[in-house]
């Protein structure tokens, strides 16, 4: 996926999100929501990647509540040992990005993970 294809997946998602998922307009945006949980499944290099974008376009409540609650949540769910480093390091440079933290569900996420990030989710929502 080009950048170009990216920015497209990232501005849809955001957009899906902010216009309300059930609209007719947001119907047209659904395959990025779509696109992004299979990214999160098949090839969580470039969820990470699209999660991050994601993250750097729009920090709006709506969006932050949907990345946390969804994409990141369920990359950790899943991969969480491949990238608890990254979601580590990204936690300690990025306000935004341990602010989401504290949104992710730990229902699902290996404890040794939600250990290791413990620092960063002091403030649940």
């Amino acid at each position: 996926m080009n950048q170009e294809e990216k920015t497209k997946l990232i501005n849809a998602w955001i957009s899906y999100h902010k216009n309300g998922t059930s609209t007719s307009q947001t119907n047209d945006q659904f395959w990025a929501w779509e696109m992004l949980d299979k990214f999160v499944s098949e090839q969580p290099e470039l969820a990470w990647e699209v999660i991050l974008g994601i993250l750097a376009e729009d920090q709006s409540a709506v969006v932050m509540t949907n990345v946390a609650a969804g994409p990141l949540e369920n990359l950790m769910a899943r991969h969480g040992r491949s990238f608890v480093d990254r979601i580590d390091q990204q936690a300690r440079k990025n306000s935004e990005f341990r602010f989401l933290l504290n949104g992710v569900w730990s229902s699902n996420i290996d404890p040794a993970i939600l250990k290791k990030l413990t620092r960063y989710r002091k403030n649940p929502w």
